[in-house]
């Protein structure tokens, strides 16, 4: 008992205390105070931990920082390296340095920023001068992740480079810009492939329009001038082909223009196989009693008054926007005759009737139809004798 008590004695009455050992078992090592909070052992200064005699280079450290530490004073760190490490430097913030550069964080909010110690959002990381920021936080199935870089005046960028150059970008008022888009069509790719019915009776279902943004309007200062934009209203092609149309996660509707890609090719075919049946029964039905078997005449040529022929001239003018007048000959007398106007779908328009026998003329006002190319068809004595065609312009 008295060997204990004297070197107690020993270690505490030197001038400098070194270790100190308190009642309880508690241990000071450089510090004559006792450790806090319920701690066994307190080390006042630097700490370092090595399995060897000597000291090595990679030998791990603790740093004895008073105070929150920095990326230059790292807290736990290696013996010779003392610049690479973790340190400490907010409340419930710890860092991560490289050669005493702060390379990474994870904020109080749980958030990990890289190369950065701007939060904006659960990931965070910038690497060029410009910018780069990975935005990993999402709510939804429509916020999945953000690539945003800060180059481009007025507006976030989301950007692909290609050798330096950009090759695909969004705008952040929701343009997208590229060189070219292609989307996945092969056939392997899909099933249960069906054709589109009634493709032109949809197409007629839709309205093309020109439209200005609200956004645009609202904001000049940030669009400069509202501009005119041409295309369709979701709601519209909704009603006749769903599959094209997207309910976005604010409410909007949005249009796959691509997609109506299919439709139109078929409706176009539908319009051009209806053409081409008009003019199969036209010219089935527009042979003369000599075996002419002519549906419309040459633009600047007909029979004429010389051969006893009735025939019917091209409108003058051709096209025309107010009015034009087609010249005609009837050779029979007290004949059955009219002209019979039909659209390019071999729909009759309008019949004008009591033709006098001999050479006349007729007038069409732009008022009775609406812009587009039509037929017009001479009969006599219910025989089709010329059909031409004629266009409307607004």
């Amino acid at each position: 008992m008295k060997r204990i008590i004297l070197l107690f004695m020993s270690l505490t009455t030197v001038a400098s205390a070194q270790i100190k050992v308190f009642s309880g078992g508690a241990v000071s090592y450089g510090s004559t105070t006792a450790p806090g909070g319920g701690e066994k052992h307190k080390f006042t200064g630097d700490l370092v931990v090595s399995s060897a005699s000597s000291i090595s280079g990679s030998a791990a450290r603790i740093r004895g920082n008073n105070g929150y530490s920095a990326a230059n004073t790292p807290d736990f760190t290696w013996y010779g390296n003392d610049q690479t490490g973790l340190f400490h430097p907010a409340y419930n913030v710890m860092g991560f340095t490289i050669d005493g550069s702060e390379k990474m964080r994870i904020n109080s909010a749980g958030n990990l920023l890289i190369n950065t110690t701007t939060d904006n959002g659960n990931l965070s990381i910038y690497t060029i001068a410009t910018g780069i920021h990975i935005n990993a936080s999402h709510t939804g199935d429509w916020y999945q992740s953000m690539i945003t870089a800060t180059n481009r005046a007025n507006s976030a960028n989301y950007l692909v480079k290609l050798n330096g150059t950009t090759k695909f970008y969004v705008a952040g008022q929701g343009w997208i810009f590229s060189d070219g888009n292609y989307l996945g069509s092969d056939k392997n790719i899909k099933d249960e492939i069906k054709g589109i019915d009634s493709a032109m009776s949809k197409v007629n279902k839709i309205n093309g329009v020109t439209y200005k943004l609200k956004v645009e309007k609202q904001n000049p200062s940030v669009y400069g001038s509202a501009k005119e934009y041409m295309g369709v209203i979701a709601q519209d092609v909704e009603a006749v082909a769903p599959q094209v149309v997207k309910t976005m996660q604010d409410g909007t509707k949005a249009v796959c223009y691509e997609m109506l890609v299919g439709l139109l090719i078929e409706a176009l075919k539908e319009q051009n196989a209806k053409v081409a049946q008009l003019e199969n029964d036209v010219n089935n039905c527009c042979a003369k009693a000599s075996g002419n078997n002519r549906l419309i005449a040459p633009e600047n040529g007909s029979a004429d008054e010389s051969n006893n022929s009735s025939y019917i001239k091209q409108n003058n003018p051709n096209p025309f926007n107010k009015e034009t007048v087609i010249e005609y000959f009837i050779a029979e007398r007290n004949a059955n005759s009219s002209v019979l106007v039909f659209d390019m779908n071999g729909k009759l328009l309008k019949t004008l009737k009591a033709l006098s026998s001999g050479k006349g003329t007729i007038t069409i006002n732009a008022n009775d139809f609406a812009p587009g190319m039509y037929y017009y068809s001479l009969v006599v004595n219910n025989k089709e004798i010329e059909t031409k065609k004629m266009i409307l312009t607004e």
